[in-house]
């Protein structure tokens, strides 16, 4: 049997067939890569899908608002809309925590409601003076000229601290003549001393000695008369001829400040003129000025605060002294009181707003507590209660407020504990909690 031959001529063989089978295999491979990368977005997509609801989007201020509420467990606080029921006791052990570490965390203050008596407010100004005796106005004490000068303007001077130095012509002559007199005087004791020896000795008469004895009663009052006219000056009398000389010192008489200094070396200064102004403000005086129509009312002790600008801190004190006459131009009555000015914040002439406290004795004492412990909901009013160791939000009605206080006409009774240091941090923590989404 013969072999079987085609008739057709051979096909011809491309040059690009290994180019074609190349770019299949570039195909499949590219095909299997992109299925691939579906698969994988395809899983991730479903993994974000199931995730999603667990872990919601939420701003800073949310994120901070919940770890506040889980740090201060939430059970704490109990409201009128959402009160928790109580469980046995280790619930009741673990709320009391909670309550603590809330009051930790919050660092608010509890107030014990009581009857306060009712005040009235009385609204006016003042003005801060020196008393007359923290004040020197020194000049001086003899016609001369100032040769030096030991402090300056602002200085704070002690009693007795050299200020001025002036050379004085009539201190001079008044130091020469005391000195003079007192040579006298001795000299004179000495005369009646030998009259007396010589008149137990018969040798001399009764007239020579009381003439002696005269002669040394003059010098002594010349001498005595020289030395108080140093002394009225505030000088002392020398003890020997080296302090013939007319100068003299200014000295401070208390401890002040140097405020204002009227002279300079080698000015001619006279004793009717102020040469140096020292003040001590460690307490000051303060005028007030009172309504005659409220006269009857004001009495003396009445509480008082003080403020003004410029000052740290509102002062607190007692009214010491009505006048009795009354200004013709403002028909108002001038009160006075003295204020600790240790700070040295209170300056003469400084304005100050008072607000002075007068008890209302014809009504009865209210329950009261302070303005921070009151807060607003709506139209609702609200205190934070402290019961069984928990935070009560307690629905209030309230009457007037005056100096910080404010009347509570039903809601509370004498003796609970209320938040009054905090309640609105409390409440915004509250309002966190009940917020859609929480």
């Amino acid at each position: 049997m013969g072999t079987w031959r085609n008739p057709l001529p051979p096909r011809p063989q491309s040059p690009h067939k290994g180019i074609m089978s190349m770019n299949t295999t570039h195909s499949r491979l590219l095909i299997i890569a992109s299925s691939g990368l579906l698969v994988l977005l395809a899983g991730a997509l479903m993994w974000w899908s199931w995730d999603a609801p667990s872990t919601p989007r939420t701003s800073m201020t949310t994120q901070r608002t919940k770890a506040i509420t889980q740090d201060t467990k939430r059970p704490a606080v109990r409201t009128p809309q959402k009160q928790r029921k109580r469980g046995s006791a280790a619930h009741k052990q673990s709320m009391l925590a909670h309550a603590d570490e809330l009051q930790k965390e919050l660092k608010f203050a509890y107030y014990r409601v009581k009857n306060r008596p009712k005040q009235k407010t009385i609204r006016t100004t003042g003005t801060v003076h020196l008393k007359h005796d923290q004040q020197q106005k020194i000049g001086a004490r003899a016609p001369g000229r100032v040769i030096r000068m030991y402090a300056h303007e602002g200085d704070r001077v002690r009693r007795g601290k050299r200020l001025l130095l002036i050379d004085s012509p009539e201190v001079g002559k008044a130091r020469a003549q005391y000195l003079r007199a007192l040579a006298l005087w001795r000299l004179s004791k000495q005369e009646h001393a030998r009259q007396k020896r010589l008149k137990r000795l018969g040798l001399t008469s009764g007239k020579k000695l009381a003439l002696a004895a005269y002669q040394q009663q003059q010098a002594r009052i010349e001498r005595d008369s020289a030395a108080a006219r140093l002394k009225v000056w505030g000088l002392r009398p020398p003890k020997h001829n080296a302090q013939l000389n007319g100068r003299y010192y200014l000295r401070a008489l208390k401890n002040g400040v140097l405020t204002e200094i009227n002279a300079s070396i080698g000015q001619w200064v006279q004793p009717s003129e102020t040469l140096l102004h020292i003040q001590n403000r460690s307490k000051v005086l303060v005028k007030l000025y009172l309504p005659l129509a409220l006269a009857q009312q004001l009495q003396k002790g009445a509480a008082l605060s003080l403020s003004g600008q410029g000052l740290s801190h509102t002062y607190s004190a007692t009214l010491q002294h009505i006048g009795e006459s009354v200004q013709k131009e403002t028909q108002q009555l001038e009160g006075r009181l003295i204020l600790d000015n240790t700070k040295g914040e209170l300056r003469p002439g400084q304005r100050l707003h008072v607000a002075l406290s007068q008890h209302n004795n014809h009504q009865a004492p209210s329950l009261q507590v302070p303005e921070s412990a009151v807060q607003h909901v709506g139209l609702a009013t609200y205190v934070f209660v402290k019961e069984a160791q928990q935070l009560v939000m307690r629905r209030v009605v309230t009457g007037a407020s005056t100096e910080g206080w404010t009347e509570i006409l039903h809601g509370l009774q004498a003796g609970q504990k209320v938040v009054a240091k905090g309640a609105f941090l409390i409440k915004s923590v509250l309002m966190q909690q009940q917020a859609p989404g929480n």
